[in-house]
């Protein structure tokens, strides 16, 4: 088990050390949770993880984006981990799954042509 890196929570901007365990990415841990010895790491099912989400997404708003793979909490909640591409202070972000996924609020954003949050590009 290894960090691979720090990601920014996209609502709380809480910072999160993402977790690699057999080449696939399965916790985000605050700091305090990975320097806490007494700290278990949850048991995730197997099915929780789809290979079929990484890939290149383009935001409503129009930056693309790299989703790297799933990663859980202390609490296995689902949560997106991906990377942006394109030339910004912070690279790496973790946000719930049901929000990276979740429709374009139309009433506060009219305009936006696109259907979802995110769409993936390829």
């Amino acid at each position: 088990m290894e960090m691979i890196c720090k990601a920014m929570h996209t609502e709380n901007n809480d910072f999160y050390c993402v977790v690699k365990n057999d080449n696939e990415i399965i916790y985000a841990l605050t700091d305090d949770e990975l320097e806490d010895s007494e700290f278990t790491f949850p048991r995730i099912r197997d099915d929780f993880f789809d290979e079929d989400i990484i890939g290149t997404y383009k935001h409503f708003k129009g930056n693309n984006y790299e989703v790297i793979g799933e990663a859980f909490d202390s609490n296995s909640n689902k949560y997106i981990f991906y990377k942006a591409l394109y030339d910004t202070d912070i690279k790496y972000f973790i946000r719930p799954y049901d929000m990276f996924f979740s429709l374009v609020d139309k009433e506060k954003y009219p305009d936006c042509e696109q259907e979802y949050r995110f769409m993936k590009m390829d």
